[in-house]
């Protein structure tokens, strides 16, 4: 083909060809499936320039103006007749081909096919005046042979077991049922009828295919048998109805034997026991025997409620199998009926249940109902003044329900309130209602005032003498624990204890309360500790000459009021020279006796009940 030129078949599809993506491009539009969709076109004179691809376009104009088509079952049992559906387009003539030599020229025919098989279904359809006047749609249908069920059956009167025999024919599988709820998948089944009556029995058998077939005969089971009546209130068992094929006949009840037509039997115990008849002169298969079950009597058990508010008695139910009963109530009033309802005054009420059972024998129970004086509540309550939480109780009452207004927009109900927190210190009206809703609604209101959490505070005196601080425990409210941190290492528990600092300095005291409770609180304090000596002064050379300067020595800084201290004076080789106890001590320059000491340098020696040594040297010039 050539650019721009166009062929075309008998078909009537066209086919054009033209040039496109020229000059390297490949933006010319293309289908999946096409041989590139890239240009690879390429000029002889020059490959590195790009040349043109041929495009091919084909338009199948071949659309069909007339269409054949049907539908029908994909299969079928032979004898059934084959409805089909025409659903063909445009068609004027219509030919029907039914594969087994049959044909039909109806629109939407009906056929039979007598024998199983495939056969394929041809429908031929003409329009002189349509393009292809012809056209031709094929369907293959599936004939199955139809099941035929039938069966036959043998029966033991002595057993009443029958023996069921299938003479289905094409059949391969079996569904019975034997008409009274049991069924049976097995080709011939036995079964055993327990009980007289009429049994339509039905067989179903299939072919394995859609073509089964169904087949229902009546079997006839004629059993001997008996009814009884019990009497539970005496444990008697009365025979009511016999039928049996024999007129002489024995029972038995347990191990008792009698020959009696209709008989009556008293069991000594409830429980299961064995009623049996044997026809004396039948097989001993036609023997009936018959479990029964002789129930322990039901006591009355009433099931009642009671309103103490309203007085108001219920009994709901009384767990008893008849309805002939009566009440006595107080011993006086008797009613007839078996659910009760009344209004009691206050008081204790005796109620007695008289049950009369259809067989004579009565029974009775008794109990007692108290209705009690509407009781005004009362509530107590505690507090733990470490977090302002309360605990409400309230006085018991029986069949009386509880509502708690708690002050503070929270509610709470039951006998003992959940311990509730308030917020801040306040105020509160607490209010407890019972039986709230009902007529017999009563309330009391308590107002509480919540107390201000304990707080940690403590004071300390300090003995500038002995050196002891003495700290004084001032927390507010109670405490339930003391500990001390005294700032030196040194702690203690007791509410006000004294503390002596070995040396001085700033010491941070911390006292933490009621330690490990919601009450725990911490203070604390700085404390500035002093010895008995400031910063000493002293004369380290003394001039006794009489001059009146400089005449004695003396050491100033310490604190004299708080005892008397000891002056020692050594000469340099240790000998004692001189000694005086006092407030107020001076050294001359002299011996004990009054001696001037010769010039030299002498050791001195300060002691005091309340202060460490003091020592020091000082030089007398002459």
């Amino acid at each position: 083909m050539d650019g721009g030129t166009s062929r075309f078949d008998k078909r009537g599809v066209i086919y054009q060809s033209v040039c496109g993506g020229c000059g390297g491009f490949s933006d010319f539009p293309t289908t999946a499936g096409a041989w590139s969709r890239t240009n690879k076109g390429k000029r002889p004179q020059n490959t590195s320039v790009g040349g043109c691809n041929n495009l091919l376009f084909k338009v199948n104009l071949d659309i069909p103006d007339l269409i054949a088509r049907f539908t029908m079952p994909p299969h079928i049992c032979a004898t059934y007749t084959v409805n089909f559906t025409n659903q063909s387009v445009r068609a004027k003539g219509h030919k029907w081909f039914f594969g087994d030599g049959d044909t039909s020229t109806a629109i939407n025919p009906t056929h039979v096919y007598k024998t199983k098989g495939i056969y394929t279904v041809t429908l031929v359809v003409t329009n002189l005046l349509s393009c292809s006047v012809t056209d031709t749609f094929k369907q293959n249908i599936l004939v199955y042979l139809k099941a035929k069920a039938d069966f036959k059956y043998k029966m033991d009167t002595c057993s009443h077991i029958v023996t069921f025999n299938s003479s289905s024919a094409l059949a391969t599988k079996y569904f019975w049922h034997f008409g009274n709820g049991d069924t049976s998948s097995i080709q011939n089944p036995i079964y055993k009828y327990l009980d007289s009556g009429k049994y339509n029995v039905t067989l179903y058998a299939d072919a394995n295919t859609t073509c089964a077939d169904t087949i229902v005969k009546l079997i006839k089971i004629k059993r001997d048998n008996f009814d009884f009546k019990i009497d539970t209130c005496n444990n008697t068992v009365s025979i009511t109805k016999i039928s049996v094929s024999d007129s002489d006949f024995v029972w038995y009840f347990d191990s008792f034997q009698t020959f009696n037509v209709y008989p009556s039997y008293q069991f000594a115990t409830t429980g299961k026991h064995t009623i049996k008849l044997i026809p004396r002169w039948q097989k001993p298969c036609d023997s009936i025997i018959k479990i029964i079950n002789i129930p322990k009597r039901t006591k009355p058990k009433p099931i009642y409620s009671v309103d103490t508010c309203s007085g108001q008695f219920i009994v709901s139910n009384i767990n008893f199998p008849d309805s002939n009963v009566a009440w006595i109530i107080d011993a006086k009033d008797t009613v007839k009926t078996v659910l009760l309802k009344k209004i009691l005054p206050i008081g204790k009420h005796k109620f007695t249940l008289v049950t009369y059972y259809q067989s004579g024998c009565d029974d009775t129970t008794s109990f007692f109902v108290n209705i009690p004086p509407i009781i005004k509540p009362d509530f107590t309550y505690t507090n733990d003044t470490c977090n302002r939480t309360y605990k409400f109780k309230a006085d018991f009452h029986l069949n009386t329900t509880y509502h708690w207004n708690l002050g503070d927009g929270n509610a709470d109900s039951g006998q003992i309130a959940k311990p509730h927190s308030y917020a801040v210190d306040s105020t509160y009206a607490i209010t407890l209602t019972t039986n709230k809703g009902k007529v017999c609604e009563q309330s009391i209101t308590k107002i509480i005032k919540t107390p201000t959490p304990p707080k940690a505070h403590f004071t300390f005196v300090i003995d500038s003498c002995t050196g002891i601080v003495q700290f004084i425990n001032t927390s507010s409210r109670t405490i339930k624990s003391s500990n001390w941190n005294f700032g030196d290492g040194a702690i203690a528990t007791s509410k006000n204890p004294n503390h002596k600092y070995a040396k001085e300095g700033v010491f941070k005291v911390l006292l933490l309360t009621s330690k490990g409770t919601g009450c725990e609180d911490t203070a604390s304090a700085l404390i500035t500790t002093n010895g008995l000596v400031d910063e000493l002064k002293y004369y380290n050379v003394i001039t006794p000459d009489g001059n009146g300067e400089n005449e004695f020595f003396r050491v100033w800084g310490i604190k004299e009021k708080c005892g008397d201290y000891t002056l020692e004076i050594f000469n340099r080789w240790g000998q004692h020279v001189y000694e005086k106890t006092g407030r107020n001590l001076e050294w001359h320059g002299r011996t004990q006796v009054g001696i001037p000491v010769p010039a030299g340098t002498y050791y001195w020696i300060i002691s005091g009940k309340h202060i460490e040594q003091i020592e020091g040297s000082v030089t007398v010039v002459r």
